[in-house]
């Protein structure tokens, strides 16, 4: 738990102690500490054993460059997920105060209500929809990509496992959004 700020004698919010990243459309993006232990997560076991065991003829080099880019588009993709909730919630005229990213997906940090039930399940629905979408494209690209099996010795064979990997990864986790009185809860595969 963090300590009390010296300064407002209020305690520290964890989430904040994040990295700013830039902005998307106006919105500030921070990046949590806890997200390069992701990352590193992510990345090492598809490097070490999922790309390898799916394609077993390429270069290690081949593995650790395929596992942290598909580990970077994954998170990419968690902050398009963000994005959605931030970019509905504005549409309805709710103050979005930024988006950070960490250990376990993401927050938007929405600066009021949605004027309404109908705008705040939409505000909560948005990044799933968002989700749902990536997952079919990054499936659609892997069906494009992969020509048989994706066990070949070639990159193509790579490729179509990292696709495969990030459209599972959209389509098949639990997942919380929760707004003030709207709170979206799922945990299956969606493809």
């Amino acid at each position: 738990m963090a300590g009390p700020d010296s300064k407002t004698g209020q305690r520290k919010d964890p989430l904040r102690a994040a990295l700013p990243l830039g902005t998307v459309g106006g919105i500030p993006v921070r990046v949590n500490w806890s997200t390069a232990v992701i990352f590193a997560l992510i990345a090492f076991g598809l490097a070490a054993w999922d790309f390898p065991a799916l394609d077993p003829h390429q270069s290690p080099l081949t593995y650790v460059l395929a596992g942290v880019l598909t580990t970077a588009v994954y998170l990419a993709s968690l902050l398009a997920h963000e994005l959605a909730h931030s970019l509905m919630a504005r549409r309805y005229g709710v103050t979005v105060k930024g988006i950070t990213l960490w250990l376990l997906g993401g927050i938007s940090e929405l600066g009021g209500e949605a004027p309404g039930p109908a705008a705040e399940a939409r505000i909560a629905a948005a990044g799933p929809l968002t989700s749902l979408l990536l997952g079919g494209i990054f499936i659609g690209l892997a069906a494009l990509a992969g020509t048989g099996h994706p066990a070949r010795a070639s990159i193509p064979g790579v490729i179509f496992t990292a696709l495969a990997y990030l459209g599972y990864r959209q389509n098949c986790r639990c997942h919380t959004d929760r707004t003030a009185s709207v709170t979206v809860s799922y945990c299956a595969c969606r493809v």
